[in-house]
């Protein structure tokens, strides 16, 4: 939620081999200086991010069909990126992966769904089932979106591993459990005790 392209990211698999890429979901520019409302953000394909998926004068919750939005175009922005490192001619595109941090998982659980080219996923935190919880937490104001990944999770046949922490305050056990069970690649999951919920999953 308030993260974005961490170069650290990268960094951290290119020392393991690996040819990486992140993004940053807003279309907003990595500067880690300031706080993510008040980032620069990306020219003209963006537009259609504003007004602001969340916090609006409208609502505290935001404009849910801007959320839509931002999300749709988020995940195509991932495609995108996916295709990219396809074409590159040191990668091997039959190995290629996703790791998803909480709203990376909820995109990237949407596209391993859609996208049949990636060998492997990793979702952290992240999941869908918004409504399976009793708790408030913060993706429960959610239930009931189109986008929620329960729309798309069945179709998840990219071979996946799902990571939780026992006390996550965004995403509940039930509903993370109920994505986990009904993704046909899931190859298995990990509940971690005392983990934080934050940008430091990878």
């Amino acid at each position: 939620g308030g993260g974005t392209a961490f170069a650290e990211y990268v960094k951290a698999w290119s020392r393991r081999g690996y040819v990486a890429i992140t993004v940053d979901h807003y279309g907003q520019l990595p500067d880690t200086s300031v706080r993510r409302p008040d980032r620069p953000v990306l020219p003209v394909s963006w537009a259609g991010m504003a007004p602001r998926p969340f916090l609006t004068e409208a609502s505290e919750n935001g404009d849910p069909e801007m959320r839509c939005l931002w999300i749709r175009n988020a995940v195509a922005l991932l495609a995108h990126c996916h295709t990219y490192l396809l074409d590159l001619p040191y990668v091997n595109s039959r190995q290629t992966g996703l790791l998803g941090i909480s709203w990376g998982s909820v995109m990237g659980s949407i596209l391993c769904s859609l996208d049949r080219r990636f060998a492997f996923a990793v979702f952290c935190y992240g999941c869908g089932y918004f409504s399976a919880g009793a708790d408030m937490r913060r993706f429960r104001k959610f239930s009931g979106a189109a986008w929620d990944p329960e729309n798309f999770i069945p179709a998840l046949q990219t071979p996946c591993y799902w990571i939780i922490g026992t006390n996550d305050m965004a995403f509940e056990l039930p509903c993370w459990q109920k994505s986990v069970d009904n993704a046909p690649g899931t190859q298995g999951m990990s509940i971690v005790p005392g983990i934080d919920h934050a940008h430091t999953g990878w």
